[in-house]
C-alpha cells in the first residue's frame, strides 16, 4: 500500500488457481514501488499456449496497480516473468499514474504485457521505459480501453530501446485502443518512441476501435519508422530458465 518492496535473486510462483475462484494477482501495488532484480516470476498456465479469443476480462495478472487513483512504480532489472497471465493491469477508478521500467529480461505469455482501463473521473496515465528486454505476447503488447462508465481514455507513453516485441497472430495489433471515443482522441493518447528495437509478427502496430469506425495503422505509417519483420523468430522458452521447475 505504501513504501518500497525490493526482491533480489529469488523466484516467486503462484499456485494453480481453482476454477471459478475469481481473479488473482501476484502483486498488488498501491501508492508505492515494487523492485525486482534478478527475479523469476511464474504465473499458472502454459506461457506458450495457443492464443484464444482476446478478452478484456482477464483474471490473472502478475501485477495489479493503480487502484484508488494512486501513483505506482514498478522496476524490473534482469528479471523474467511468464505464464498465462497479463503482466500489468492498471485499473484506476479516479486519476492515477503508473510508471514501469524494465531493464533486461523477458516476458512470455499468450496474453498481453499491459492492460489499462479509463477512469470514471480524471486521467489514467502509464509510462513505460523498456531497455534491452524481450516481450512475446500472443494477444498483443498493450490494450487500452474506455467505456460510457469510464469515458477518459488511458494515456500510454512508451520509450523502448533495443527491445524485441513479438506478436505472432496475423491480425493481432501490438497496441489496441478501444472504446466510445473518436479516432483523434485515441491517437493523442498514445506516444511510442523507439530506438533500435525489433517488432516481429503481426503487421498491425496500432488498432483504434472507437465509436464510429475501426482504424488499423501499419508499421509503414509510423513516423519515425519502426523495424518490423513479418517472420517470427524463436520465442524464449521459460521451461529452460533457471529456477522455472
Amino acid at each position: 500500500a505504501d513504501g518500497t518492496m525490493v526482491l533480489k535473486g529469488v523466484g516467486v510462483r503462484v499456485a494453480e488457481q481453482a476454477a471459478g475462484a475469481g481473479s488473482v494477482a501476484m502483486f498488488g501495488v498501491g501508492r508505492g514501488r515494487l523492485v525486482c532484480e534478478d527475479v523469476l516470476l511464474r504465473m499458472p498456465g502454459d506461457p506458450l499456449a495457443a492464443v484464444g479469443q482476446p478478452t478484456w476480462h482477464d483474471d490473472a495478472f502478475v501485477i495489479a496497480a493503480g487502484a484508488g487513483g494512486t501513483s505506482s512504480a514498478i522496476t524490473m532489472v534482469r528479471s523474467r516473468a511468464a505464464g498465462n497471465a497479463v503482466f500489468l493491469d492498471v485499473h484506476a477508478t479516479v486519476t492515477g499514474s503508473v510508471a514501469m521500467e524494465w531493464n533486461a529480461g523477458e516476458f512470455v505469455s499468450p496474453r498481453r504485457l499491459l492492460v489499462a482501463e479509463g477512469a470514471a473521473t480524471g486521467q489514467v496515465s502509464v509510462d513505460c521505459h523498456l531497455h534491452d528486454a524481450t516481450f512475446c505476447c500472443g494477444e498483443g503488447i498493450a490494450a487500452l480501453g474506455d467505456s460510457l462508465d469510464r469515458p477518459d481514455s488511458p494515456r500510454l507513453r512508451v520509450r523502448a530501446t533495443g527491445c524485441r516485441f513479438v506478436v505472432p497472430g496475423a491480425d493481432r495489433p501490438f497496441v489496441l485502443q478501444a472504446g466510445v471515443g473518436e479516432p483523434d482522441r485515441y491517437r493523442a493518447a498514445l506516444t511510442w518512441i523507439d530506438e533500435r528495437s525489433r517488432y516481429e509478427g503481426s503487421g498491425v502496430f496500432q488498432r483504434i476501435d472507437g465509436a464510429a469506425e475501426r482504424v488499423d495503422v501499419g508499421f509503414r505509417e509510423i513516423l519515425p519508422p519502426l523495424f518490423h519483420e513479418a517472420e517470427v523468430g524463436a520465442s524464449p522458452d521459460p521451461s529452460v530458465w533457471p529456477g522455472w521447475r
